[in-house]
């Protein structure tokens, strides 16, 4: 159970980062991807709660240290690579608007 936890933190901290790099791009959608992270949060804790027969302590605290280590050794790198994808995406939406108005 304590496996599971620490795999969900981890698993909610690159959803975590996959919403921060989309809203550093498009301003707009930080409620959107708020809502939808937290809404993920609330699953995956039922989840974790019907997988194991209740939600504890120390399955709690699993899904804290596997964030925190997510945050303190992956983040910075994967944060990066998000950033270039939707800088990217958003750039290849830009460039089409502008050709759309040129027409």
């Amino acid at each position: 159970a304590l496996f599971w936890a620490v795999l969900t933190g981890i698993g909610l901290g690159v959803l975590y980062d996959f919403g921060r790099g989309l809203r550093q791009t498009w301003h707009g959608l930080t409620v959107p991807m708020d809502l939808l992270f937290s809404l993920c949060f609330l699953l995956s804790l039922m989840a974790l709660s019907l997988y194991t027969g209740g939600l504890r302590i120390y399955q709690c605290l699993g899904i804290l240290s596997g964030s925190g280590l997510y945050f303190l050794m992956l983040s910075p790198p994967l944060l990066g690579l998000w950033r270039r994808f939707w800088g990217f995406i958003a750039a290849g939406f830009r460039k089409s608007e502008s050709n759309a108005k040129k027409v």
